[in-house]
């Protein structure tokens, strides 16, 4: 590489991915490049089969049953985007695929976009979307919103622009379209763009992926496609190419940038061109060896290199009679006007291994090209038997390789890649490898590997691929443990591990690494607990201190500070390993050592971005929270633990007493000087006092069988041999600074939280020197504050770890000890470093940029996230009676069938307040409410769909609870439909809020709505109703006024316009008629619904006109009906009648029914025993306006007692039931 400008100016090339026939990532297709595969052929007969072809297929000689795809193309991880399932349905699938190559190249790169501190630029170009002309548009001709949806998420402006919102890149968003030439022409202005400081990084996404009915080409003798199904690059048997489908993605930053930031550089970019061939050719379509001679002399005129040191060109070769011919010659032109050498360079073509990926080509080409660099390989163009001789290659300076071949060469190996589109867009550019860079060693032995998905599935594939990388790699283990921590998202489902070497990291996956079983709980809190007297050993936090910068600078400010205080330098006490215990268990030593060590282990904490929510200590810890809450500042407080230690050690010798028995059950062996010195469990307490009388005391426990044993302690500490210091000691508190706490602690002496006076009393704190260390209290108040979240031991031992786990109310959190028990023969570092891991395994967030602070650590390619895919394809269902093809609802969603249960059959639809967006205009008490008409248009189009009619009846509906829609916020619903025998649906409605969980964190679960029975209606109760509904306009002539019927402060309900469909109103005595016409502005979408949900709330909108206002109950809600009976087509306009139910009807509920008659007098819908019932403003507004009451009425049926037999004399009933209470009213009734 030249220095000054072209260094200046050169591109870096950190991260790639691609999908392709064969091989769904760089690793699989390096290894089928090297062992010469093609990865596309005929059709299998199963794909036959799937495209509904006979086998004879394969022997109409005028058609060849070939192509080429990815692995499923259909699938896609939506989830992982966050795209809701019916716009995945609809995305075009080249979109969905650069999403994922997109991702997976940053991930290759060790960045993720989405904490970037930089603007990422994106250049995108994709195919024309046969998804969208084949499958999407006829179906969606007649419904201009689906429609308008599916040009969106389908058309080729967009391709950019989609990845620039999805992953939130910040940079110029520009689609590229130049045919086959896309890609190269996309990295140009790419490159261009890096250049002009446009923007940080780059990236480049090309996608060709067409899924649909594609069952191979017709042979066609002189045209592109290939007569034989195989593309014979430069071969003299070649006479055209095999399109495919594939995605290719890279990732760019501008070389110096890149080699600041220490990026994993994988290829360099000198330069590049771009240009086009004019008219001065044969057609439009065919190439041209002066616009391609061209190119090739600018592009290597902007590297600033000599043709003739390129050795390897990996040329567009699409094995056509004439582009073959016309590429060699116009580089023979231009590598003659530098050097009459004969077989200096390797020519080759990735078309030959997975066929031409058309706009995708050159992108893949490329990623090929940096490969062989990187592995110094030239695989085989594969089918090369021998030249064609309109290539004369024999006197060029170029060579066809037939075989994988190492790639020698004493100079910076170098390549070009060329790319030619049709219309004359051609492109080139000069790539040279990047020498190794040195890593620099860590201070660490030992590295934490956190890997993370959104799924276990994905977790698992993940550390699975992560093993088989890590097996005889040479990569820097701190390295690697970098790129993982600061490269890649934290998802839900985490696994963490720790490894000294690649070597060892691999037999740790061998031997697996277990994940969390769950989801982690979303940013969970970080509760921290302080040891006290009782965890020192010699040796604690050694290893900490050796490889933990923050850890050492700390205890060092700490060690200094007591030297003179205590007489005695803690580095020799606590990490001299031939130091004496003795000397640490002095209490004027071991206080101030617990102190400094636990201090230090927060610090640590807190400089790898964790912070307590909350904390508590036991005895000498709750110094350490009084300091990092601000209490004391850190000198003052190591003044008054070095005061404490001293003081306590100045007082007469006691002992302590460890008692397994509730702390009341020994209350009748305390006195003036045995005292309570601690309860840390309900079962567990610490007496206190002289030595003789603690002896007493244990052999009288032990004589009534309460198991008791003698604590290794010098002192009797919290008892009354403690108060001749108490004054002194007061008096040392009085005379330091102190402020109210900022975090909040626990106090030991109340075992509540410690109030700002208290935290400020010099008496508190010689009273908390005295007192009772009431731990199990203070554990029940950190944990009732902070259910589910971490407790953390923040401390040598595990001692109050295994205290927590005694106590009920610690069941539910998670409990981690950072510290080393005396007993384990790990390093401290690797337990410090492995419960660190927990915690983010458990849900506390770290910064893993600051791991290897003031380290020049490096980002390796490492497996890109695994994609946990779903099939999301549109297909076409039957046809109803007006040819319309119904596969998609915009509240019933996609169709599939369940993995659990063989006849289920699940439809999935994502709704918000601004889809459809006529949600937000349906509003109780201010809150955005489904109607209780989208549940019927649900059933209803489950029975149109299924059924096959627009004839549909659904029985026993039940209404169980209402679905809120809090503004900003999206919820997805689930339909489940179970066929029965009889012909039947069994329908039941679910959802479940697309939110990050509950005001706790905890996540969301899914909730049941509505359940219902559907079957086909007789279309012989479609009835002329022209007569009834002339007189019920002569009958009812008392108008309701319209703004009485939308007056906004009316029990609650708020109707926007899209809801405002009753346009006259007529009432009567226990009955009204109404006019329902749908709001013009809606007729756009009215063919997207069977009966749509503005129609179908007017109708219910009446319900309480039909009854005296005496009987109202006020607030009412739809809750059940017996039938409901629907004849398509349902009209915009039409009349609705309803009759109340008078014996029927309470201040609890009301029962009607309802008809529905259209212009033309046909009866089109009815609907029978319609219930509404009470509710309330308190029932609505409560948990975020769900309505969580289960409604259930006695309603009796006349039953013929013949038909009976004896069951009419004696029956059982068996009831099912909870603890709700529902069932034993339902047995009294």
């Amino acid at each position: 590489m030249r220095d000054g400008e072209t260094k200046n100016s050169a591109i870096a090339i950190i991260g790639m991915a691609l999908n392709v026939p064969g091989a769904e990532n760089l690793e699989e297709f390096w290894d089928n490049l090297r062992n010469g595969r093609e990865s596309f052929g005929p059709l299998t007969d199963e794909e036959l089969n799937e495209l509904g072809l006979d086998h004879t297929a394969r022997q109409n000689p005028d058609w060849l049953v070939v192509r080429g795809f990815p692995k499923n193309p259909k699938d896609f991880d939506a989830a992982y985007f966050g795209i809701p399932p019916n716009d995945a349905t609809l995305m075009d699938p080249q979109q969905r695929h650069l999403l994922e190559c997109a991702q997976n190249a940053f991930d290759d790169a060790g960045y993720d976009p989405l904490a970037y501190d930089g603007d990422i630029g994106v250049w995108a170009g994709a195919g024309t979307s046969g998804y969208y002309s084949e499958f999407l548009e006829p179906a969606f001709r007649d419904s201009p919103q689906q429609q308008f949806a599916s040009i969106i998420l389908n058309d080729f402006h967009f391709p950019a622009t989609r990845l620039a919102h999805t992953l939130n890149l910040t940079g110029p968003a520009m689609n590229v379209a130049t045919a086959c030439s896309t890609g190269l022409v996309a990295v140009h202005y790419a490159c261009q763009a890096l250049r002009a400081h446009e923007c940080d990084m780059a990236l480049v996404g090309v996608s060709r992926i067409n899924p649909g009915a594609y069952s191979g080409y017709p042979r066609m003798e002189g045209m592109i496609y290939s007569s034989d199904g195989h593309c014979r690059v430069f071969d003299s048997r070649a006479d055209g190419t095999v399109f495919t489908n594939g995605t290719g993605t890279v990732l760019l930053k501008r070389l110096d940038r890149a080699l600041a930031d220490r990026d994993n550089i994988r290829g360099v970019i000198l330069g590049s061109a771009v240009n086009n061939d004019g008219n001065v050719k044969l057609s439009f379509t065919a190439p041209s060896i002066d616009g391609q001679e061209a190119v090739l002399e600018e592009a290597y005129r902007a590297a600033g290199v000599d043709p003739a040191t390129v050795s390897f060109i990996e040329g567009h070769g699409t094995a056509t009679l004439l582009g073959d011919p016309i590429e060699v010659h116009a580089l023979t032109r231009v590598f003659r006007r530098r050097t009459e050498e004969q077989g200096i360079c390797r020519l080759g073509s990735v078309k030959s291994n997975i066929g031409h990926l058309e706009v995708a080509a050159g992108v893949v080409g490329l990623i090929k090209a940096v490969m062989a660099i990187e592995k110094q390989e030239i695989p085989a163009t594969i089918h090369f038997e021998r030249a064609n001789p309109a290539l004369d290659l024999a006197s060029s300076p170029f060579v066809v390789n037939d075989q994988l071949e190492p790639w020698l060469s004493e100079l910076p190996r170098r390549a070009g890649v060329s790319s030619f589109g049709i219309g004359g867009t051609n492109a080139h550019l000069v790539l040279e490898e990047m020498p190794k860079q040195r890593t620099a060693p860590s201070r660490r032995q030992r590295h934490l590997l956190p890997v993370s998905a959104r799924t276990a599935h994905s977790r698992d594939a993940m550390l699975a691929a992560l093993e088989q990388r890590l097996t005889g790699s040479d990569l820097n283990m701190a390295d690697v443990a970098f790129t993982l921590q600061s490269g890649r998202r934290s998802h839900p489902m985490r696994a963490v591990f720790s490894a000294t070497t690649c070597g060892g990291a691999a037999a740790r996956l061998r031997d697996g690494v277990a994940g969390a079983e769950r989801p982690v709980k979303t940013e969970a809190l970080s509760l921290w607990m302080f040891p006290g007297q009782g965890s020192q050993y010699v040796g604690m936090a050694r290893g900490l201190y050796e490889e933990e910068a923050t850890f050492r600078a700390v205890f060092d400010q700490c060690a200094n500070r007591l030297l003179p205080l205590i007489g005695v330098d803690l580095r020799s006490v606590v990490f001299d390993v031939q130091a004496s215990a003795e000397v640490l268990n002095q209490t004027r030593i071991t206080q101030p050592a617990l102190f400094t060590v636990e201090y230090a282990m927060a610090r640590q904490l807190q400089a790898w971005g964790v912070e307590p929510v909350a904390m508590m200590g036991h005895s000498i810890g709750e110094y350490v929270a009084a300091c990092l809450a601000g209490v004391f500042a850190l000198d003052d407080a190591l003044d008054l633990v070095a005061a404490r230690g001293q003081l306590m050690q100045s007082l007469p010798a006691g002992s302590m007493l460890a008692v397994n028995a509730p702390a009341d059950s020994v209350a009748g062996y305390l006195g003036a000087t045995v005292c309570l010195a601690a309860v840390n469990s309900p079962e567990h307490c610490v007496l206190s006092g002289p030595h003789e009388e603690i002896e007493h005391v244990r052999v009288a426990l032990e004589a009534a069988g309460v198991p008791a044993r003698r604590l290794q302690t010098s002192h009797a500490f919290h008892s009354a041999m403690m108060e001749p210091i108490l004054a002194q000691f007061a008096e040392r508190v009085a005379a330091v600074p102190r402020q109210v706490p900022q975090i909040p602690f626990v106090s030991n002496v109340t075992g509540s939280w410690i109030d700002d006076e208290d935290a400020l009393d010099p008496a508190y704190w010689s009273r908390h020197l005295r007192q009772a260390v009431l731990f199990a209290d203070g554990l029940e108040t950190l944990c009732a504050a902070y259910p589910g979240d971490v407790l953390v031991e923040v401390g040598p031992g595990t001692t109050l770890s295994q205290l927590a786990g005694l106590h009920r109310c610690a069941q539910e959190q998670e409990r981690v000890a950072l510290g080393r028990h005396p007993r384990d023969q790990h390093p401290d570092g690797q337990v410090f470093l492995e419960a660190v891991g927990q915690l983010w395994v458990s849900g506390v967030e770290l910064d893993w940029n600051s791991f290897y602070d003031g380290e020049a650590r490096h980002r390796v390619s490492l497996p890109a996230y695994v994609f946990d895919r779903d099939e999301f394809f549109f297909r076409e269902a039957s046809q109803n009676g007006n040819g319309r093809r119904y596969d998609f609802h915009p509240l019933l969603g996609q169709r599939h069938k369940s993995a659990l249960s063989h006849p289920e059959i699940q439809f999935d639809a994502t709704i918000s307040t601004w889809n459809p967006e006529f949600l937000l205009q349906h509003t109780i008490f201010g809150t955005p409410l489904v109607p209780g008409a989208c549940y019927v248009e649900i059933a209803l189009t489950v029975g149109k769909q299924m059924l096959g009619t627009d004839h549909v009846m659904v029985s026993d509906i039940v209404f169980q609870k209402a679905i809120p829609l809090p503004r900003n916020t999206e919820c997805q619903l689930q339909t489940v439909v179970v066929p029965e025998s009889d012909g039947s649906l069994r329908m039941r409605l679910f959802s479940l809020p697309l939110t990050e969980g509950d005001s706790e964190g905890r996540p969301a679960d899914w909730e049941e709505h509505v359940s219902a029975v559907i079957r086909a209606a007789p279309t012989t109760e479609v009835a002329d109703a022209s007569a009834e509904l002339h007189a019920w306009r002569a009958r009812l002539t008392t108008p309701v006024p319209h703004s009485e019927l939308y007056d906004p402060q009316r029990i609650g309900f708020q109707w926007g316009p899209a809801f405002q469909s009753v346009k006259q109103a007529y009432v009567g005595e226990w009955e009204i008629l109404g006019r329902i016409e749908l709001p013009a502005f809606l007729d756009w979408e009215f063919a997207d619904f069977f009966f749509h949900p503005s129609l179908l709330d007017g109708c219910f909108q009446l319900v309480g006109r039909a009854v005296p206002l005496d009987v109202l109950p006020g607030l009412i809600l739809p809750t059940a009906a017996e039938r409901i009976v629907v004849h398509g087509p349902v009209p915009k306009q039409f009349w609705c009648h309803i009759t109340g139910r008078p014996e029927e009807c309470s201040k609890q509920g009301i029962t009607l029914d309802l008809r529905m008659v259209g212009d033309d007098g046909r009866e089109f819908a009815r609907i029978d025993r319609f219930l509404e019932l009470a509710s309330s403003q308190s029932t609505l507004v409560e948990a975020g306006a769900r309505v969580n009451s289960w409604y259930h009425q006695i309603a009796w049926r006349a039953l013929d007692r013949a038909t009976l037999g004896e069951a009419a004399d004696a029956f059982q009933l068996v009831l099912f039931a909870d603890r709700g209470g529902v069932a034993e009213a339902v047995a009294r009734q």
